[in-house]
């Protein structure tokens, strides 16, 4: 089941293409869907009796439900930290950059919300704080849940947010 999972996953990456088409200046939306997969790479540290902390980067593209928006067919890379205690995610947070076809970029600092359960599944929000090109002013926010579905590898839904483009 791991492994087909995993299939997936790779291919919904291969079969992503790097861009944000659809966000344009004066747009305002609601992320209402959508998905996004991620692969991730880092450290582990444990502290005993039963903390741990990741460290690292993500890799990852994304789509939306509606083919529009800044999150639609975008090329991410992330900064990471999780912290578990108990192999539960306690605490995570970071910072992305979401790159379309012509270089623009819109810049995002996320943060996990709720644990899921067990491993590293987590409920995680992103906030806009800047962008260049199309993207300049971009404020707004998003919501993933993110299941860990292998090593290193995430597979999140888009469950929600809203973006406005001065």
């Amino acid at each position: 089941m791991w492994k087909f999972i995993n299939v997936c996953v790779v291919s919904f990456s291969l079969g992503i293409s790097a861009s944000l088409v659809g966000a344009q200046a004066g747009e305002t939306g609601t992320e209402t869907g959508g998905m996004a997969g991620f692969h991730g790479v880092g450290d582990f540290q444990q502290f005993e009796p039963d903390f741990g902390v990741w460290k690292g980067e993500f890799w990852g593209q994304s789509t939306t439900d509606t083919e529009a928006g800044p999150l639609h067919r975008g090329a991410w890379y992330c900064t990471g930290e999780e912290v578990f205690q108990g192999g539960v995610p306690k605490w995570g947070g970071g910072f992305c950059t979401i790159t379309d076809v012509d270089g623009d970029m819109v810049n995002v600092r996320w943060q996990a919300t709720a644990p899921w359960g067990p491993g590293a599944s987590i409920g995680t929000r992103g906030d806009y704080h800047s962008g260049t090109g199309k993207y300049v002013g971009i404020t707004g926010w998003y919501t993933f849940h993110c299941e860990n579905v292998a090593v290193s590898h995430f597979f999140c839904r888009i469950t929600g947010g809203e973006y406005s483009i001065p």
